[in-house]
């Protein structure tokens, strides 16, 4: 091998070919060089070879994210990297700064504690090892706790050799089931607050005692209320 930009070049073992096996060498080439092959102070083959990295993949939203009929979360996106992307997520994450019902307090990311992990979202691939294409995913997150939260999506793109591309984040409120009675929604509402930070559950006791002060002003079944 003759490393590009190198004056000397590096010599490997040489051996009688009539009288031993073929043998191997492997040398690592970190920039571009030529491999040459010599019999007898004779150059018999030669060979050339261009080293060029292996970027990082791209993923990024195309579009903004949107929601089925059914509720379910839309997500359509570009995918580019040199020798194929294998694997693709989003990443869900709750915003830097919630307030919460007690106006003198506030959480943040850094201080919360979810009682649920957020949801997984894993990403369809439109083939394996995708070098330039559009995918789309669509998954149906109602039912989990973190339902109807605003939160931040990020999308990730992983290639063979395990470089991994990121998108720009964006927010957006994470589809929920719609409910008719105002009360079912506030209750749903106030568990999702519950189900990112446990640290609100003084602000949610304070809104379940307001939602539940006037049963006869709203609640039909009393064995709701009671329970």
């Amino acid at each position: 091998p003759v490393p590009a930009g190198t004056a000397k070049a590096t010599t490997v073992a040489s051996a009688d070919v009539a009288t031993v096996a073929p043998l191997e060498h492997q040398v690592k080439l970190t920039q571009g060089g030529s491999v040459v092959v010599r019999k007898g102070g004779r150059d018999v083959s030669a060979w050339r070879f261009a080293v060029e990295p292996d970027r990082a993949p791209a993923i990024a939203l195309v579009g903004e994210p949107g929601v089925t009929a059914s509720g379910a979360l839309h997500l359509t996106y570009s995918l580019d990297d040199d020798y194929g992307v294998v694997a693709a997520r989003g990443e869900i994450a709750p915003l830097t700064d919630t307030p919460t019902a007690d106006t003198s307090t506030e959480t943040s990311a850094a201080t919360a504690r979810p009682l649920y992990e957020a949801p997984e979202l894993p990403l369809s691939l439109p083939q394996l090892r995708a070098r330039k294409a559009t995918g789309e995913t669509t998954r149906d997150l109602t039912a989990h706790p973190w339902a109807g939260a605003r939160v931040r999506l990020t999308l990730a793109a992983t290639d063979e050799a395990g470089q991994e591309g990121r998108s720009a984040p964006v927010e957006l409120t994470l589809p929920s089931r719609h409910f008719a009675n105002p009360i079912a929604a506030a209750l749903v509402e106030q568990r999702g607050r519950l189900a990112q930070d446990a640290n609100a559950a003084v602000g949610v006791a304070d809104a379940l005692d307001a939602l539940t002060m006037l049963p006869d002003k709203g609640m039909d079944n009393f064995g709701a209320y009671l329970a």
